[in-house]
């Protein structure tokens, strides 16, 4: 991994394996402060130029880097449940690319619904925000009837592109003939909504992932 420190200097080092907790301060936790429930934190790998270690921030940017440590890379994000314990959710990332990583008692059972219903075919604003970073640029959906209905289903990135009814547009269209029918798509997002229309009352839209902007 390559750190950079303020004065653009970089540091190389090989073969890092680093842990951190939300339930620790400094080195190996949060950079400043306790942590939160349902809170997105930054992963961050720490050099003093010798030692290496990871730290968790709030900041999308600049960690507060313990006494020493002027080296830091940002390499991906935690989010904790909205349990007590603050547990993070379970992922799985390789490279930028990230995935929630579904396991039965956990706190990831199954992918959330961000929408699960009709939106009478109005065009709806659905908010991503507690589902992907700050830093995502792509989103990673399901969406879909999960019983057989005929509809029709319109996501987009935007209400200008879904205004354009165009898929090279930055939308996409779905028709559903009567079948149960699920399918994935990636949108480069926009903003921190994305826009989602249906007549079913069994359509839904869910996050399954996010490609970071590292």
């Amino acid at each position: 991994i390559l750190l950079e420190d303020l004065d653009g200097n970089y540091l190389t080092r090989r073969g890092v394996a680093v842990q951190v907790s939300v339930g620790v301060a400094g080195l190996g936790g949060i950079d400043t402060g306790s942590s939160t429930s349902n809170t997105w934190y930054s992963v961050w790998v720490i050099s003093n130029g010798s030692a290496v270690y990871g730290l968790l921030s709030l900041s999308e940017y600049e960690p507060v880097l313990p006494n020493g440590y002027t080296y830091r890379a940002r390499v991906g994000w935690i989010r904790t449940d909205g349990t007590v314990n603050k547990y993070p959710l379970g992922f799985t990332q390789v490279g930028r690319k990230v995935q929630y990583r579904l396991a039965a008692g956990t706190n990831v059972p199954q992918f959330a619904k961000l929408i699960n219903g009709s939106t009478s075919n109005v065009l709806t604003a659905v908010n991503v925000a507690a589902s992907l970073p700050p830093t995502a640029g792509v989103a990673k959906i399901l969406f879909g009837n999960s019983v057989g209905a005929v509809n029709v289903i319109y996501v987009a990135a935007s209400a200008a592109s879904a205004n354009m009814d165009n898929a090279a547009a930055g939308g996409m269209t779905y028709t559903n003939n009567g079948t149960a029918l699920i399918t994935s798509a990636e949108v480069i997002l926009e903003s921190s909504n994305l826009y989602f229309s249906s007549g079913a009352a069994q359509s839904f839209l869910s996050v399954i992932g996010w490609e970071d902007n590292l």
